[in-house]
């Protein structure tokens, strides 16, 4: 994820651009032009003598355009070498705009679906006009109070009351949703939720301003428009479609008894291999290696001469390199760490015990067994939430396939698989 920056010219937070990974400074105008300035500035202090202008001389504008094009051309450059190079990352990216761009679209037609709720409250239905609408532009004076509302109400738009429960729960779901995204850094999250009394006003007077919008919006009948009908029909289905999938999805039941047949016939696939955590030193001679066992077998402390000789980066924690699994692919924990031989050894050794001197792509390796966990077959109690999980997707994926079938077969489908090769 790419952090936020400070601009070092007017000091405001801003995002930087993914194709221009050095950008320090915001995309102002004005920003931009500083920047410029600097850099020019400093290349003249870099070059001194090799020309000399002023501020009002004609060749300054010059240089200066000069300048500005050998940027853009660079940059053009570097933008689509980094497109070449990670074709794979924007198309990922791009998946992820129109994601949300989805969600966005869904949220504004949802709105929709309560604008025009609230225009059937009010009579306004197909071609009838409601009963207070006399001649012209109606008077809002002369317009009727709605239905009452459950709840406190907080402000009242032309008969339209908006409850305080609503508003506190907008607030509530405003802060989850901040506190839940990964595009906002946490350090400044809290700059962004709705806590204040001033934060709250202004909340309040948004939706004040949405109403009368809403409602001026209904007077102008813009409510018949035919692409918002259909963006409105579009939405409708979906739900539809939403609501029919949980109601097939919740016929699904997974019982113990399926469970536990489950766990008897695949009781293999959750068994647990052994483990082991292992020591090592690695030095570069076999004359060093053999010193250090030497060492060892004198009751030498191991973590001491690996902070001393070792030459791997688990120096550091006394050639602790943590557990090892056997008959796994290769290499693991680390690359550099694991190699066959490796295993060979560490999973013949006995507990505490240091092993004989053997070569490896860095060295030569002295190791020691510190801790062994055997395996172990993992109980049912264990595993019994994972197994209902996965047999309940499956069955319901199942039973989706089988209602899909038999409408299929009740229904008069049509397919002109032939427009498709146009």
């Amino acid at each position: 994820m790419v952090e936020h920056r400070i601009c070092p010219i007017c000091k405001r937070e801003f995002l930087p651009n993914k194709y221009r990974k050095g950008q320090r400074v915001c995309s102002r105008s004005q920003c931009q032009r500083q920047r410029q300035l600097r850099n020019l500035a400093a290349w003249r202090k870099r070059n001194p003598g090799y020309f000399k202008i002023s501020r009002h001389d004609s060749s300054w504008a010059k240089i200066y355009r000069q300048r500005s094009q050998m940027w853009r051309r660079r940059h053009k450059t570097e933008v689509k070498r980094y497109k070449k190079a990670h074709k794979e990352e924007q198309k990922e990216y791009m998946r992820e705009y129109m994601y949300r761009r989805r969600m966005e679209m869904g949220k504004f037609l949802i709105s929709l679906v309560l604008v025009l709720s609230f225009t059937q409250l009010c009579g306004c239905g197909e071609g009838r006009a409601p009963s207070w609408f006399k001649f012209g532009r109606p008077s809002i004076e002369k317009r009727p109070e709605l239905e009452e509302v459950e709840g406190t109400a907080l402000a009242s738009v032309n008969g339209r009351i908006i409850t305080l429960e609503d508003f506190n729960g907008r607030i509530q779901a405003y802060n989850d949703e901040i506190q839940a995204s990964a595009d906002i850094p946490d350090s400044v999250k809290s700059n962004y939720l709705i806590e204040t009394v001033e934060d709250k006003k202004r909340l309040l007077e948004g939706m004040v301003e949405r109403e009368l919008i809403v409602a001026e919006a209904l007077e102008r009948r813009l409510d018949k428009d035919t692409e918002l009908r259909k963006a409105i029909k579009a939405l409708e289905e979906q739900l539809l479609f939403a609501k029919m999938v949980e109601v097939e999805k919740a016929k699904v039941d997974v019982t113990t008894k399926e469970a536990e047949n489950y766990y008897e016939l695949y009781k293999d696939v959750f068994t647990v291999s052994g483990e082991r955590r292992v020591s090592m030193i690695v030095v570069p001679t076999e004359e060093k290696a053999k010193e250090i066992l030497i060492a060892l077998l004198q009751g030498g402390d191991f973590a001491a001469l690996a902070r001393l000789n070792s030459t791997d980066k688990s120096a550091g924690q006394g050639g602790d390199i943590g557990f090892i699994v056997q008959k796994m692919p290769f290499p693991q924990p680390d690359k550099k760490t694991m190699f066959e031989k490796f295993e060979e050894v560490a999973f013949t050794l006995e507990l505490n015990k240091p092993g004989t001197i053997f070569k490896g792509p860095d060295g030569f390796y002295v190791i020691k067994v510190v801790e062994i966990k055997d395996a172990r077959q993992r109980p049912l109690s264990e595993v019994r939430s994972d197994i209902e999980q996965g047999l309940l997707f499956k069955k319901q994926d199942e039973a989706l396939k089988t209602l899909i079938g038999n409408l299929r077969k009740s229904a008069n489908v049509i397919v002109h698989e032939e427009l498709l090769r146009d």
